[in-house]
């Protein structure tokens, strides 16, 4: 199965979404429904996505739970097909853990298996970092259990995978009411956020501006797919403050580019049509 990386890529539930979510419903315009607004997560301590792993519950999503469990004379070949025939089915499979280091580097806890080699005897997966950025790998069952899940297993006693597929359906598509409320309701702002970003640590202050400008390259997709993709031409400060690497008070940068997306947001929201 072919996946095309997604625009964000510091969220893995967001990034999931974006990933197994078919091109029909990036045509139709129902995915630009999503990822309209920003929040402050208290637990990772800087901005993020909204959730939106639930707007798969609309009834396009076939999911399936399953355990499988974990002895140390578990056969892993059993386990090697046992994946691939849900990927013949067109399931993607996501496998979560509690820590993944590999090869010195830390990744987040989670895996996405979307295709595999069964002559080479491969499973292909991708994993996010915490630099958030996607990568992808190409694994025997044997490498993926010894390198990267095995401690997780051995504590855990078993395999945990969600199985996937999108069902096509008619009549979805983009709302622009529901997309200006959540515009409307999307401002960060207030003496509480600016004591939120001062708070932040350098890394929770670099998630938060990747975070945001990935938010203003689905915002530019959304503009583009309403047929409006020349109306930020209007608005040179902010294709240029979205670009700046210069700034070296990155918390004064992170305060500046809220700024602009607040005033993105009501922009959206004021808009009789949902345009600029």
């Amino acid at each position: 199965m072919i996946i095309s990386l997604p625009t964000i890529q510091s969220d893995v539930d967001s990034s999931l979404c974006q990933m197994i979510i078919p091109t029909a419903f990036y045509d139709n315009g129902w995915i630009y429904n999503f990822f309209c607004r920003l929040r402050y997560d208290k637990e990772m301590g800087a901005v993020t996505f909204d959730k939106y792993n639930t707007f798969m519950n609309e009834g396009i999503l076939l999911k399936r739970y399953f355990e499988y469990p974990w002895k140390p004379d578990t056969d892993l070949k059993e386990v090697f097909y046992f994946l691939i025939s849900y990927l013949k089915k067109g399931y993607l499979i996501v496998n979560y853990l509690e820590d993944i280091t590999y090869d010195g580097r830390y990744y987040k806890p989670c895996l996405l298996f979307y295709d595999c080699d069964e002559t080479a005897g491969q499973l292909k997966f991708f994993c996010w970092g915490y630099d958030n950025q996607i990568q992808s790998f190409s694994m025997t069952i044997e490498e993926l259990f010894f390198d990267i899940q095995k401690a997780n297993i051995e504590k855990e006693k078993k395999f945990r995978f969600d199985m996937k597929r999108f069902v096509y359906q008619e009549g979805f598509r983009y709302e622009n009411d529901l997309v200006k409320k959540q515009f409307k309701a999307g401002r960060l702002g207030g003496v509480k956020f600016i004591y939120h970003v001062e708070k932040m640590n350098a890394r929770q202050v670099e998630i938060s501006i990747c975070t945001v400008r990935e938010w203003f390259e689905i915002f530019q997709q959304r503009l583009e797919f309403l047929g409006h993709s020349e109306e930020l031409h209007d608005a040179p400060e902010f294709m240029k403050l979205i670009k700046d690497e210069t700034f070296k008070d990155r918390k004064k940068y992170l305060r500046r580019l809220i700024k602009m997306y607040n005033e993105l947001c009501e922009l959206f929201a004021e808009s009789a049509q949902g345009e600029l």
